[in-house]
């Protein structure tokens, strides 16, 4: 009989220390280290307008064939406990399934990139092309900042003509 409580009393110990160390896990949530107002200095710096939306920056660039785009500026989780911004911009609704001759464009564009590249991404249940590129914040400066977010911009807009026409300006 002894026995049996002396099991069972373990058993009930392992559990609770098993449920705590599942809450513990649970509650924790991935460090972010970069926040809108450290990358809002950078802009600063640079002297780039932008506004603030929820939890990231929005930068409107315009071009001289009077088109426009918008990037954004979303603080990511650390990596290895190094901050990461993701820089992103919208290209294109796909209306549909992917086709194969867009699916194939896109890489191929990736492979060619020196930086910056492109996915898909489901938003409020349609799939939109973005472009994307991802920086470790960890000695980042205004210049290169600027200068992902010009890349960034000018990429989704030349992808968007490419796919829709010069005359189409959604993003």
């Amino acid at each position: 009989m002894r026995m049996r409580k002396l099991t069972a009393a373990f058993v009930a110990t392992a559990f609770l220390a098993g449920l705590g160390t599942f809450a513990a896990v649970a509650a924790e949530e991935p460090a972010t280290t970069v926040t809108t107002a450290t990358l809002a200095k950078l802009l600063d710096k640079e002297k780039l307008t932008y506004q603030q939306d929820e939890d990231r920056l929005r930068r409107t660039y315009f071009f001289t064939d009077d088109r426009s785009q918008q990037v954004f500026l979303q603080p990511q989780s650390d990596v290895r406990e190094v901050g990461v911004v993701e820089v992103y911009s919208w290209v294109m609704e796909i209306k549909g399934n992917l086709t194969p001759a867009l699916a194939k464009r896109l890489l191929e564009e990736n492979g060619s990139q020196k930086l910056g590249y492109f996915g898909i991404e489901e938003v409020d249940g349609k799939s939109y092309v973005f472009c994307y590129h991802n920086l470790p914040t960890e000695g980042l400066t205004s210049k290169s900042l600027a200068a992902t977010m010009i890349s960034v911009a000018e990429m989704a807009d030349e992808m968007e003509k490419e796919q829709l026409g010069e005359k189409s300006d959604e993003y």
